[in-house]
């Protein structure tokens, strides 16, 4: 898109300024000379014309199906943080609940963003409300990174605290005392993974409606052959189906 956008601007003035130049130049065959090259350069405007709107509506294409994907992604790691975390004070094997399963998913996200292309989008009116919706997925895809961290970095703790409680265990069934101190410190460690991962959910839970406000704009958009609702309606299906598996 950029460099059909640029060579738009190019034709434009090249085609002002030779038109001009054929208005006032009197010598009949330098006329003919600049009337070539303004018909030229109209040619090649059409040509970039077409090939930027070709290539806009490939990267509409690619937004259309990620933004969906996405959508369902963070539902579905909203809808299994929010089931886990009632799980978390209630067992002792937190390795056995899905925060492995969370970390997965987060990265599918940034796959998902990835695939949009959203830096090949060059729009000529840069203050356009598709440039705003674009600007919008490029500052989601931070968040998107961020999320896939504090999966990551929760992870972690999980398995920091699976190795510690199976360390105390073996203590245990050597026969030897087990510290209160030791006892203390993994239950802290457990309370610092629940909370987190309250905090985790209301964060997820908020972005994936920060999400959703930009569907809405990208399907409200002129052209869009769906609105947001219809499309909300096939996708919160799909959700409560990968949910059930």
């Amino acid at each position: 898109m950029k460099i059909n956008r640029i060579t738009i601007l190019v034709c434009l003035a090249a085609i002002f300024f030779s038109g001009v130049a054929v208005i006032k130049v009197q010598n009949t065959m330098i006329q003919g000379i600049l009337s070539g090259i303004f018909t030229g350069f109209i040619v090649s405007l059409v040509s970039s014309i077409i090939g930027y709107f070709h290539e806009r509506e490939k990267i509409l294409e690619k937004t259309d199906n990620n933004i969906r994907s996405l959508y369902i992604n963070m539902n579905v790691i909203c809808r299994i943080i929010g089931n886990t975390l009632p799980q978390i004070h209630k067992t002792s094997k937190l390795d056995s609940l899905p925060f492995k399963q969370i970390c997965d998913l987060s990265e599918l996200n940034i796959e998902f963003i990835e695939k949009m292309d959203l830096g090949l989008f060059n729009p000529i009116l840069k203050k356009g409300n598709l440039a705003k919706i674009y600007l919008a997925l490029m500052d989601f895809k931070l968040t998107l990174y961020n999320i896939k961290r504090i999966a990551g970095d929760t992870n972690s703790n999980v398995i920091d605290y699976t190795i510690k409680s199976l360390q105390l265990e073996n203590t245990q069934l050597r026969g030897l005392q087990v510290s209160q101190q030791d006892i203390e410190n993994v239950d802290a460690l457990k309370n610092a993974i629940n909370i987190r991962t309250a905090k985790f959910h209301e964060y997820v839970t908020a972005q994936t409606m920060e999400l959703e406000k930009i569907a809405e704009a990208f399907y409200s958009r002129r052209g869009s052959r769906q609105s947001w609702a219809q499309i909300k309606v096939t996708l919160t299906a799909q959700v409560e189906d990968l949910i059930k598996r």
